[in-house]
C-alpha cells in the first residue's frame, strides 16, 4: 500500500507556474502527489491515435483524499508546443460549480479532452494541486500523450498537374485526391503539365506560389488549380 497524494483541477485555473514532474508509482499505476495526501489513478494518460473522422476523445484521472481534512482541488495544462489537450470541466465532478472541498476518504475525476485542433504527435502536462485560502500548491504533473490523424483532400478546381505532398505522396488532376497523414505539417508542391501553368491553392494559409507548407488540423482541404497558357 502507498499513501498517497493525488490530482485535481479547479474549474477554470490557469495556473501555468514552475511545474515539477514526479511520478512515483504506487501500487497498480496510481500516482503519489507530494503534499496533501490525495492519490490519482494513473501516473500517466496516453490517448493513441485520435482518428481524422473523430471530433476529440475523452479519458478521466480519478483523484482520492486520502489524508483527515478536506481539500480544494486544482488542476492545469501545460505545454510547450501547442496541442489539442484541455480540461472539460463539466465532465469533472472535481470542478463542477459550486465546488465543495473534497472530503477524506472521498474521490472525484478530471476528465481531459484530446481534440484534433493540431495534428501529429500531441503531448502534454496535467498539472495537478490544492488550494490554501489564497496559496496554490501545484504537487506534480501527469503526462498527456497522443497522436491526431489528419486528413488531406485535395479537389482540383481545373487545368491538369500533379501536386506532390511530403509525406503523403502524388495527386493527379483527373481525380479527387484523399491522403491519411499523422504530421503537423505537409509540404505541397504544384507541378502543371506542358501547356498549363500554376494559378492557386484555393486555401488561405497557401500563397499562390507553387509551393506550399501547410499546418494541418484534423480535417484539411486545398483546391490546387492550374490554367491554360495560350501560345503567345
Amino acid at each position: 500500500m502507498c499513501d498517497g497524494h493525488a490530482i485535481d483541477r479547479g474549474a477554470q485555473a490557469v495556473i501555468l507556474a514552475a511545474l515539477t514532474l514526479l511520478a512515483s508509482a504506487c501500487r497498480d499505476d496510481s500516482l503519489e502527489l507530494r503534499g496533501a495526501h490525495l492519490v490519482a489513478s494513473v501516473s500517466s494518460l496516453n490517448f493513441d491515435t485520435l482518428p481524422a473522422d473523430s471530433t476529440w476523445r475523452l479519458m478521466t484521472v480519478q483523484v482520492e483524499n486520502r489524508g483527515d481534512a478536506a481539500t480544494n482541488l486544482v488542476a492545469a495544462i501545460e505545454s510547450v508546443e501547442p496541442t489539442g489537450f484541455e480540461i472539460d470541466a463539466d465532465a469533472s465532478s472535481c470542478l463542477q460549480s459550486p465546488r465543495a472541498p473534497l472530503a477524506p476518504g472521498e474521490s472525484c475525476t478530471i476528465a481531459v479532452i484530446l481534440a484534433g485542433t493540431y495534428a501529429g504527435a500531441q503531448s502534454a502536462l496535467l498539472s495537478v494541486g490544492y488550494s490554501a485560502g489564497e496559496r496554490v500548491e501545484l504537487l506534480d504533473a501527469i503526462p498527456l500523450n497522443g497522436v491526431v490523424e489528419a486528413d488531406l483532400v485535395m479537389i482540383f478546381a481545373g487545368g491538369v498537374g500533379t501536386v506532390t505532398a511530403q509525406p503523403g505522396g502524388q495527386c493527379r488532376s483527373t481525380s479527387t485526391c484523399e491522403l491519411h497523414l499523422f504530421q503537423g505539417t505537409v509540404h505541397l508542391t504544384a507541378t502543371p503539365d506542358s501547356g498549363y501553368a500554376f494559378h492557386d491553392w484555393g486555401n488561405g494559409n497557401c500563397s499562390e506560389e507553387p509551393t506550399c507548407v501547410l499546418p494541418l488540423s484534423s480535417l484539411n482541404m486545398v483546391l490546387p488549380r492550374f490554367v491554360q497558357q495560350w501560345p503567345q
